[in-house]
């Protein structure tokens, strides 16, 4: 079997040519460009930072070194629904629990198997 053979030619320009340049729309293309690249190295900041707090989050035990459970592990668990679960939480009922951020709306990350079990102990 032969290999194909490739041949590549260099063109040089003639630099005494006459080009037809709008410098205008080049120099537009240009700040449209780097606006892009603000804009896109604003948001790979931002992901980077949410996924770094998230896997955080995830993976990082109670203070007390027990494992996390999930609001829908939770809502199993006691057989209700995630509302409920999220009342609970929000409440304060369940010792440990920590949101991502302190923002109000903040998804639920640390529950502690440990504070679960406190809860429900002390609910029987």
């Amino acid at each position: 079997m032969q290999t194909p053979t490739t041949t590549t030619a260099t063109v040089t320009p003639d630099p005494d040519a006459p080009v037809d340049v709008d410098l205008a729309v080049i120099e537009l293309e240009i700040a449209q460009a780097q606006n892009r690249v603000v804009e896109l190295t604003a948001m790979r900041r931002v992901l980077i930072a949410f996924a770094e707090r998230a896997k955080l989050a995830a993976a990082a035990p109670g203070d007390d070194g027990s494992p996390n459970v999930t609001v829908d592990e939770l809502a199993e668990r006691w057989r209700c629904s995630d509302k409920t679960v999220l009342r609970r939480l929000a409440e304060g009922r369940i010792p440990g629990a920590r949101r991502v951020s302190p923002k109000r709306n903040s998804p639920w990350k640390r529950i502690p198997l440990s504070g679960v079990i406190a809860y429900e102990r002390g609910q029987e």
